[in-house]
């Protein structure tokens, strides 16, 4: 009852007064928030403040090392983004990356070839149930 004395402001406020507000108050059906309501209410908006923070957080570019590097560039190495490489070396270490890529690709794709001849030798060591299990 004290807050709605506040709300009500000194002039005019009599104890009359105040019982005709709670009672059209009460015919409306509304009640005042007990301080379990207005810890609810307090989660609520606490709540929902941060998943808003979260979501444009979440939206924010990176600011990394790897998100400045050009579009069709490998990152580099982990751990080079907190080196603090001059834009020199990091030229320098994107054409080293490059000079070598070509080469592991090539080896990477006669792995996959090996691996695809080592499964189909092995496949014909089995008999026909086992290939079924």
């Amino acid at each position: 009852m004290t807050h709605l004395r506040r709300a009500m402001g000194s002039a005019g406020a009599g104890p009359d007064r105040e019982g005709v507000l709670l009672r059209h108050l009460e015919r409306l059906g509304v009640r005042p928030m007990n301080r379990w309501n207005r810890c609810l209410l307090g989660l609520g908006v606490i709540t929902l403040l941060a998943a808003v923070w979260q979501t444009t957080s979440a939206q924010s570019p990176a600011t990394t090392p790897q998100a400045e590097a050009p579009a069709r560039q490998r990152p580099l190495p982990a751990n080079y983004g907190r080196l603090a490489l001059s834009d020199e070396q990091k030229k320098q270490a994107y054409g080293v990356l490059n000079e070598y890529q070509g080469r592991i690709d090539e080896l990477q794709q006669q792995i996959r070839k090996l691996l695809e001849e080592r499964d189909s030798k092995l496949q014909e060591v089995l008999t026909a149930a086992q290939k079924a299990r």
